[in-house]
């Protein structure tokens, strides 16, 4: 339907204004009825109704103003829609937080137990409870750990 304005002649009613389809019009310059066929209603468009120009307008109208005098609708629909991207990527952040900072602690429980360790065996080195060559690989071994989590944390 094409928004357009005819004027109807109604000896009763007076001018009224319809919006109707404009096929019909297109049609009639390019396309000749016969002559059985020329007044047949739905011959170029199925279209046979029109609406009534100012009703059609103030119901329009109404709708416009009572949606935007109800604009919690408006603030919920832009936030179902907008805001529904910010608020996953703001979960995505903190349960990124949340991760990262188990793995902190994690990380902190390893070095903790990394320098008990290296404590025990200097320990038991100092005591004669542990042979040398012995003490040099678990040396090796444990400062080779602690590095590796000092660089992961």
């Amino acid at each position: 339907m094409v928004a357009r304005t005819v004027i109807r002649k109604d000896q009763s009613k007076g001018n009224e204004h319809f919006y109707y389809c404009v096929k019909k019009e297109r049609k009639w310059v390019t396309d000749k009825p016969k002559d059985n066929e020329k007044w047949v209603r739905g011959r170029t468009c199925e279209m046979t109704k029109s609406l009534n120009i100012p009703l059609t307008d103030a119901l329009v109208w109404e709708r416009v103003v009572e949606t935007v005098s109800q604009s919690h609708l408006m603030k919920e629909m832009f936030k179902a829609n907008i805001l529904k991207d910010k608020f996953s990527k703001d979960e995505e952040y903190k349960k990124n937080l949340r991760d990262e900072n188990r793995k902190e602690r994690r990380l902190k429980k390893d070095l903790e137990t990394v320098e008990v360790s290296i404590a025990s065996i200097e320990t038991d080195k100092l005591l004669k409870r542990m042979d040398a060559s012995v003490y040099r690989r678990v040396r090796k071994n444990l400062t080779g750990e602690l590095e590796d989590v000092r660089n992961d944390l």
